[in-house]
């Protein structure tokens, strides 16, 4: 059971607790499942049959995904520590974006599907995001053009990549985006990998406060 010291800002383990902490970073975790399991499941999705969404990957399957997307955030200059935005529910990419980001050492903020323009625009320019990635509509809303009237009022460059197809020739979709990675060599992925320690922030969650 960790414990909160007054002059800390954030959460200490008990010292009990310890030994039970492991000393890896999230993408080793990932490697240290497919060296245990690798043609195990270890993501199911099928919650949209119905649209055609459904897909099952493996644990090599998931750190090939991954691995993908890390070569992609690096050729898109996204360096170790920044901070990588994605804007939408539950998907298969989520996690391809949470796994890869974890191998280049960029760190994913989330971002609440029922935000607004005012909202993302807060988050974006608090947490110094320099991508954002977002589905095109979430329960009517588009998405994109509010992303696009946020990015307007952020002080810094915000890079923006559709998870499907962009409506905009000027920005990415999901797979001309990842293609951009294929210039990324394994040497250059695995020296990145390299420089990301256990320590490393993985993620920034911005909460309601209750």
């Amino acid at each position: 059971m960790g414990f909160m010291d007054a002059t800390l800002s954030h959460w200490t383990p008990d010292p009990l607790d310890r030994e039970l902490l492991v000393d890896l970073t999230i993408g080793q975790l990932l490697d240290r499942a497919v060296t245990r399991h690798p043609d195990r499941e270890a993501i199911v999705y099928s919650a949209y049959d119905d649209v055609g969404i459904s897909v099952r990957w493996t644990y090599e399957e998931l750190r090939q995904r991954a691995r993908r997307v890390a070569r992609a955030l690096i050729a898109s200059v996204i360096e170790r520590g920044d901070r990588v935005a994605i804007w939408a529910p539950n998907l298969p990419q989520w996690l391809e974006l949470q796994f890869g980001a974890a191998y280049a050492g960029a760190i994913i903020v989330p971002l609440n599907p029922l935000y607004r323009t005012r909202e993302v625009e807060f988050v974006l320019t608090k947490s110094g995001a320099v991508a954002c990635f977002v589905i095109p509509e979430h329960r009517g809303v588009d998405l994109w053009q509010e992303l696009d009237d946020a990015v307007g009022r952020v002080p810094q460059g915000v890079r923006r990549v559709m998870i499907g197809r962009s409506p905009d020739p000027e920005h990415d979709g999901w797979f001309e985006w990842l293609a951009r990675g294929e210039v990324v060599g394994d040497e250059s992925l695995e020296e990145r990998i390299a420089t990301v320690v256990p320590d490393d922030t993985a993620q920034i969650q911005f909460t309601s406060g209750t």
